[in-house]
Parts: C-alpha cells; structure tokens; sequence
C-alpha cells in the first residue's frame, strides 16, 4: 500500500459514501486497538496485581525492614 497525503486523498472526501466507508473503518480499528488495550491491562493485572496490592506489599516489606510489627 502506497502512501497518500490528504491531497491525494481530497477527491476521496468529497464523495460521501467513500467518507463513510473510511469513517467506519477508523471506527472498527479504533475498536480492536482498545479491545488489544483492555486485554494488555488485564494481563497486567492478574500477573503484577493492582495499585492496593502492591502498597500492602511495600508497607509490609518497609514493616519488616524496620522491625515494627502490625498488632
């Protein structure tokens, strides 16, 4: 696929059912690359845990290094 400038693709614009069909085609794209977003942050999640988690865990580690223990 060659690459095209807006010039090129000006005379595209004008017709509007081309326009649809670019328009409807961002949108599908725009929607698989937040469904890929979604599922990278899931990912994520499950294998490094959430914010909450990883505070308890650095308060914890900071509790042993200091010798204080939570009662």
């Amino acid at each position: 696929m060659a690459y095209t400038t807006y010039k090129t693709n000006k005379a595209g614009m004008r017709n509007a059912e081309i326009f649809a069909n670019l328009m409807i085609t961002l949108c599908f794209k725009q929607g698989y690359l937040l469904d890929q977003l979604i599922n990278a942050i899931k990912k994520r999640f499950l294998r490094e845990g959430g914010f909450r988690e990883k505070l308890f865990k650095e308060r914890v580690t900071f509790r042993q290094k200091s010798g204080k223990i939570d009662r």
